[in-house]
C-alpha cells in the first residue's frame, strides 16, 4: 500500500467515525465518479468496518456545480442513513 493509500485509507476512516458518527446497521451511500472510485473505496472499507452497510453508487460527473445527480442515485440518497458523495464537481 503506498503511502498516499494509507492516507486516504485513514482520513475516511476518521471521517466516517469521527466527524460523521456511522454505527453499525446504517445504510450508506456512496455516490462516485469513474475517477473518485479509490476514495469511495475507502469511504466502504471505513464504514463496513463500522458495521454500516455500504453502496456505491457511479456515474459520470455533472456539466457543472449544483447539478443533480441521475434519479437513481438521488433516490438512493434520499432513502439512506448517511451519505458521502466524493465527486468531481459539486451535487
Amino acid at each position: 500500500m503506498s503511502a498516499m493509500d494509507a492516507s486516504v485509507r485513514a482520513g475516511a476512516h476518521k471521517l466516517a467515525q469521527v466527524c460523521v458518527g456511522v454505527r453499525p446497521g446504517e445504510a450508506v451511500a456512496i455516490a462516485a465518479n469513474p475517477r473518485t472510485l479509490a476514495v469511495a473505496q475507502a469511504m466502504y472499507d471505513a464504514t463496513r468496518d463500522l458495521g454500516a452497510e455500504p453502496a456505491i453508487l457511479v456515474y459520470p460527473p455533472r456539466r457543472s456545480d449544483g447539478r443533480e445527480p441521475p434519479r437513481t442515485v438521488a433516490a438512493a440518497l434520499l432513502v439512506c442513513d448517511v451519505f458521502f458523495t466524493p465527486v468531481e464537481i459539486s451535487i
